[in-house]
Formats: C-alpha cells, structure tokens, sequence
C-alpha cells in the first residue's frame, strides 16, 4: 500500500531534515554577525571558545549542560553592554564593535548585543531588561518589581537566569529582606553554579555571615604531612586563620612578611593556620616547600566550592579571620601592617 503524504507534510519533512526536529537539542550552534569588526577572532567567555570572523560573519559551536551566561570578547581589551544566555539550540545574534576610550593610555573593543534570537532564557532577559527600563524610575517601582520576578522564578526555577536576577536584587535595597528570602526559596540551587548561591546567600541572610564578634565554626583537615589539625586546638591563643592558594600571587607575596611576623609573635600566644583551597594537591605542597612556609597549612580542595570556603564566605583571596583565644573573630581580611598593629595592642593589654 503506497504512502500517501499532502504537500504540508512533505514541507515538514523537508524543514526536518534541514533543521532536525527534536524538541531538545544537545549542542548548540550559535550563527552571527558583526558590523565595523576589523579583527579576525572573536571569543565567548564559555570554555574559552574562539571563532574566525569572516566578512563580518562567524559561527560557535559547543554544548552547554543548562543554559549559560557568555561575553564576547576580542583579542583586545574588551567590554560589553550586557551578557548574552546561550542554551543547545539553533541561535543567531547581531553586534556592533565600537571603540571605547577608558583613559589616555586604554581603549577597549566595546562589543554591543544588538540582536538575538534562538534563546529561550535571552529573549526572557531582555523582556525583564523592557520592563525594567520602563517601570524602574516609577514610585511604585518596589511593588511591580516583586510580583514580576516571583512570576519568572515560579516559571524558571531551574535556570540560571533566576540566581542572576536574584543576585542582582539582592545588591540593593529595592526589595525587604523577607520578599528576597521568598524569592530564594522558590529557585531550585542544584541547578545553580555555587559560587553564585553562596554570594547570594552572603546579601540576603546576613545573620548567617561571620563577621567581628562572632564565633567561628571549628572545622578538621589535613595538612602536609597528612596529619589533622583541627581550628579548635588553637585555644588560648590569638590565631590567624589565612585562606590562599598555590596559583594566588597576592597571597605569596604577603608570606615574607607574615612569616616575619610570625616569628616575632609566636611566643607570646600567637599562631597562623594557612587554609589552602588549591585543586592540585602536588601544587600545595610546592608551594609551601618554595615559599618555606612554617606555620601549620592545611588543605580543603575544591577551590571556592568546598565547604570551608562557603562556611567562611570566601569569594576571593587573599582572605584571613583574625581570632581572640576564645575563636571570636576580632578583625577581618587585614595587611601585615593591621594584623602587627592588632598583635602589639593585644600584647601590651
């Protein structure tokens, strides 16, 4: 029996055999166009993908998991009027390149969105991004901005739009922090990059964060040798707790002289613990051979998602707590020069 098919159908065979017709996509290829580019690549921040601009025209190709945030960027120094939210789908965007002087001495490639398409969470973004423009400078601003997000987050739970949002409202003072805690408990946080929560977590439930005056958690981890040290054996004495890395130059830098310091001062009660947050365990460990560090140094691999760096709100480093003998913190992130000016004050009381 010969199959019979109408001329719609074989329009949609044809469209599917070009295009493909699943409804999810496992790759996405990204199609643009950009005006004034005199430059032959172009970059998105995602994996670090590098595209070869021909007559004002490229192409990216790759497979993101769930949809991501990226910048494009140049060769150059680069800036850009906002980011683009890519997800496996079929898109298409148009940029303008202009020069932008920052000073005497700097002038960026400043790349302009001018034009999307394909992207589910872009279009939802710059639709927020509308009605943003529109209704912000309002008196009412606080009461349309609430219900629109909460419409999104309940929508959206899961994508990565949601915490962007999130983390933005939480930097200022439109919303209560009531409104902000319910709309944190709508998003899904396994669907989130954690760095992302955390700092999230650090703007909206402030009473959670460490700060002068507070206890601080008692944490164990090994240290070089492979042995346990333990915050809480620090009792009785005045200790530095450091967060650095082996890849941190800032931090290194500092060691000299906190290793001076530490000299000075050890016998009168005071001690450093070094909290490392390398990934290479090998790397650590040349380090502190290298920079002949001799205060006690553990490890908590995992970089700025691993449990210590989140229980401490380490978003970046060099990063310290300064401690009384009872483990309350007395002074937070401060130089050799404060951290000596704490030391004498405590010593001469």
């Amino acid at each position: 029996m010969a199959l019979k098919f109408s001329k719609y159908s074989i329009i949609i065979i044809y469209l599917c055999l070009i295009f493909g017709c699943r409804q999810h996509m496992d790759s996405f290829v990204l199609d643009g166009k950009i005006d004034n580019f005199d430059n032959q690549r172009l970059y998105i921040s995602y994996e670090g993908i590098l595209a070869l601009v021909k007559d004002g025209k490229f192409r990216f190709n790759g497979s993101v998991k769930n949809p991501a945030s990226i910048i494009f960027t140049t060769s150059n120094p680069s800036g850009s009027n906002r980011n683009f939210y890519i997800e496996n789908n079929l898109l298409n965007v148009n940029l303008l390149l202009k020069k932008r002087k920052i000073n005497d001495s700097l002038t960026i490639d400043w790349i302009e969105i001018k034009k999307t398409s394909g992207s589910t969470t872009d279009s939802i973004f710059t639709e927020f991004e509308k009605f943003k423009s529109q209704h912000e400078n309002n008196s009412d601003w606080k009461n349309q901005l609430y219900p629109r997000l909460n419409e999104i987050f309940n929508k959206y739970p899961s994508n990565i739009l949601s915490g962007d949002l999130l983390y933005d409202v939480s930097l200022d003072s439109v919303l209560t922090r009531d409104q902000l805690k319910n709309l944190y408990s709508i998003i899904d946080w396994k669907k989130q990059d954690l760095m992302r929560k955390n700092k999230i977590r650090f703007n909206i439930f402030q009473e959670e964060n460490i700060d002068v005056g507070n206890s601080i958690k008692d944490f164990t981890l090994f240290n070089d040798e492979n042995v346990e040290i333990s915050s809480a054996q620090f009792r009785g004495n005045l200790l530095l707790i450091d967060f650095w890395a082996s890849w941190c130059l800032p931090c290194r830098e500092e060691f000299p002289e906190l290793d001076r310091i530490y000299k000075q001062y050890k016998s009168t009660g005071f001690n450093i613990l070094g909290v490392s947050i390398d990934d290479s365990h090998r790397k650590w460990l040349n380090a502190i051979e290298k920079d002949q560090i001799t205060w006690d140094n553990v490890i908590s691999p995992g970089g700025f998602k691993s449990q210590i760096a989140v229980d401490f709100q380490i978003f970046a480093i060099p990063s310290n707590y300064l401690l009384n003998k009872e483990g309350v913190v007395i002074a937070k992130d401060i130089n050799t020069q404060e951290l000596e000016s704490v030391l004498k004050k405590y010593i001469d009381d």
